[in-house]
């Protein structure tokens, strides 16, 4: 014997079903915002696109934060200004990663062996920065001068 009206039989599924929609488009939501990208251990940046040695010498003239670059048998530096210098230490990173994939596609696109590629970075003549195949980024610590002696 079921005490419950069937007025409130009715109401409760659709109650229910409205709960389930609410549900279902939420949780859709959230998948579309969260986009499920997985970046695992990649370099940040990069792009997939081949480079010549042309393109990448245009896209480091136009960089802002570029004052002037050499490329030099497998090594590519890249004098930076104070804007680079005062950015997030994420963004330098990011900045290196991508001047490195440009300067390993460019090379790659030469028919050069892409082994031994550097991007190094300085500042005012003085190495900041490196990335390299073998050791990814690395921040150059800035070298102290011998403390004289107080004797």
């Amino acid at each position: 014997m079921n005490t419950i009206p069937a007025d409130d039989r009715v109401s409760r599924s659709t109650f229910l079903r409205w709960v389930t929609l609410a549900s279902v488009l939420l949780s859709s939501l959230m998948v579309v915002a969260c986009g499920g990208a997985n970046n695992e251990g990649g370099q940040t940046g990069q792009s997939n696109a081949a480079f010549t040695n042309d393109e990448l010498e245009q896209r480091l003239k136009f960089d802002a934060r570029v004052t002037d670059y050499q490329m030099d048998g497998d090594k590519l530096t890249v004098n930076v200004n104070k804007a680079w210098m005062s950015s997030p230490p994420g963004l330098q990173v990011r900045a290196t990663s991508q001047w490195f994939a440009m300067w390993q596609s460019a090379r790659a696109g030469d028919g050069k062996p892409p082994g031994g590629l550097e991007v190094v970075v300085q500042h005012e003549g003085e190495k900041v920065a490196r990335w390299s195949a073998e050791k990814g980024y690395e921040l150059i610590p800035k070298e102290k001068p011998d403390a004289i002696s107080a004797e």
